[in-house]
């Protein structure tokens, strides 16, 4: 095999495979040609091709967010390392192995004003689990290679311990750079880290479980990836009479009498009635939720206690209400939980008298059945008011949501930041296998290239899917770059709600009435979306009214090459319209 003679890039490359690392983004550069060459030499692992780093990053962060392997990226010395920071920071929030990997110069040589010669190591210190530097050292350096393999092992098993991240291995290379040898296959030395087992004892969590019992518990999810064990718990346990679930469309699980459409259910309720639904108990897991209603709810209706569940960076206390960390995998918590409540069904608190099980009883089935009668008067609001509103962003959304609904095709979204996610979340029934959107930092920069990856990570996980982009224009405009990705698969598609800028500028209350917004917020980006389709080879389909839009989704849906469906909605009315629907009773 031909490999280059530096030794710390032989290592990197084989202990990349080793740890499970089946897919590398890689930036072309001068001086990560040692890291190239050596990936190149390893047939195991599947190397992509991006020019832009920024586009890179993200497109690996959307590989691990749908495959939930770790993905490696490669960059140059520089300000290229800089342009991995949006998708770092997401991955970092999301809790997603990304293996950064950047070329330096020599630490002799920084900040000498020679070319490139930034302060590369730490640069990522805070949105990275941990940062690694490894110097330049020749073949026979037998300490320093010991050192190499020792701190290669040591990051690849970060990224992917308890709670994954990202981690960053900064590697210094001097000339010669391209020189390459003959050298033997060899396996690196391999150090694992052996799991405990992923359960315990049912009654170590007995001291919150009789918590749950008799008391209203409101069970709440963020954003997660796919999980059937998950979704099957909660599924039993939203059938219990003292349980609500609540989820977004991105948590990925649905069914049963889980309620996903929390903005739908809540928005509309006056103060009275929220806090009627004030839970005693929450319970959450996953990362953070879109909907700033229910947030609101729980920071005003405090419950008795809150219980996280799941491997958190720090202690997360969004509802200003936390009481404990449960720091086990969502899956076996909710899997325990299911098998305690089942067992203890006949053996709830025999020692109450008969007065006060009558009082406890009806209390929960009424907390049940008021969220229950809730969602049903919210959806028939909904209907009333999707039915009778004008052409907007809405109903736009309704009328895709239709479609998703009745479609027989298999599909993957992802959601841009901004409004795309949130109307999206007001809608329910549609046939979508997995949701997904970057709310670790929640930008709007690179919706597409994260959407990208994630049509091919999801692609050995859920086949013959169409995987679907729903994305604002501004987002659109703020990721052009991604279009010239050349992996683009033929499956993909992008819906860019065309709305003249920054649609959630002209809902959210800082910036609706501001004489200003149309000139420094929403902004138009002005962007030419048919002749962008034309120039990076994607089919353009275009609807500006219900009926255009009705006649062509399908179409869209169906189309067998890579596309790009605009839809144009008029900016001042789509706004009032959603704070009216926000507010409708």
């Amino acid at each position: 095999m031909t490999t280059t003679d530096k030794t710390s890039c032989r290592i990197l490359s084989s202990l990349l495979q080793a740890h499970g690392v089946e897919e590398v983004v890689i930036s072309p550069g001068s001086r990560n040609t040692p890291i190239i060459l050596a990936l190149d030499a390893n047939k195991q692992i599947r190397k992509r091709v991006v020019i832009d780093e920024r586009v890179a990053a993200f497109v690996a962060l959307g590989i691990a967010q749908t495959s939930s392997r770790p993905v490696a990226i490669v960059c140059t010395s520089g300000t290229a390392l800089l342009n991995y920071a949006p998708a770092v920071a997401e991955a970092y929030y999301q809790g997603l192995p990304l293996i950064v990997i950047s070329a330096d110069r020599p630490m002799q040589w920084i900040d000498q004003d020679d070319s490139q010669t930034i302060r590369q190591h730490d640069a990522l210190s805070n949105i990275v689990k941990k940062s690694y530097d490894i110097p330049e050292f020749s073949a026979d350096d037998s300490e320093m290679t010991w050192y190499a393999n020792r701190v290669i092992n040591d990051a690849l098993l970060e990224a992917c311990d308890r709670r994954r991240g990202p981690v960053h291995i900064n590697i210094q290379l001097n000339q010669p750079l391209s020189d390459t040898i003959e050298v033997n296959e060899s396996d690196e030395r391999k150090i694992s880290s052996l799991k405990t087992l992923a359960t315990i004892d049912s009654s170590v969590l007995e001291p919150i479980i009789s918590e749950i019992r008799g008391q209203k518990t409101l069970i709440i999810g963020g954003f997660h990836g796919l999980s059937n064990e998950i979704n099957q718990s909660l599924r039993q346990l939203s059938m219990h009479d003292n349980i609500v679930v609540l989820t977004e469309t991105i948590s990925n699980v649905k069914g049963g009498n889980i309620y996903t459409n929390i903005d739908r259910i809540i928005a509309p309720l006056s103060e009275e009635e929220l806090e009627t639904l004030r839970p005693d108990i929450v319970i959450s897991f996953g990362g953070a939720l879109v909907s700033r209603y229910v947030k609101q709810f729980l920071r005003k209706c405090r419950p008795l206690r809150h219980f996280s569940i799941g491997f958190n960076h720090t202690t997360v206390d969004c509802f200003k209400s936390l009481t404990g960390r449960v720091d086990i995998a969502p899956e076996t918590f909710f899997s325990l939980l299911v098998g305690t409540l089942r067992t203890n069904t006949d053996t709830q608190d025999r020692d109450r008298t008969v007065d006060k099980t009558k009082m406890a009883t009806d209390e929960v089935i009424s907390y049940a059945s008021l969220w229950k009668k809730h969602n049903a008067d919210s959806l028939e609001s909904h209907e009333r008011f999707i039915a009778e509103c004008p052409w907007s962003d809405l109903k736009a959304f309704s009328v895709v949501a239709e479609a998703l609904q009745h479609s027989e095709r298999r599909h993957v979204i992802s959601l841009s930041n901004g409004t795309p996610i949130r109307y999206f979340q007001l809608f329910d029934g549609m046939n979508y296998s997995a949701c997904y959107c970057n709310r670790g930092v929640s930008g709007i920069d690179g919706s597409t290239s994260t959407a990208i990856g994630t049509t091919i990570g999801i692609a050995d996980i859920i086949t013959d899917a169409t995987s679907v982009l729903i994305t604002g224009d501004m987002s659109f405009s703020y990721d052009i770059g991604a279009l010239a990705t050349k992996f683009i698969p033929d499956n993909f598609k992008i819906i860019v709600l065309n709305n003249s800028g920054g649609g959630i500028f002209r809902f959210i209350p800082s910036t609706a009435r501001l004489p200003q917004l149309e000139q420094y917020f929403a902004v138009n980006p002005g962007i030419k979306i048919d002749k962008l389709a034309e120039a990076y080879d994607f089919t353009h389909f275009v609807a500006d009214s219900q009926e255009q839009l009705e006649d062509v989704i399908d179409r869209f849906l169906s189309h067998e090459h890579k596309a790009i469906l605009e839809i144009v909605t008029p900016p001042d009315v789509s706004g009032e319209i959603l704070r009216q629907y926000m507010n409708r009773k």
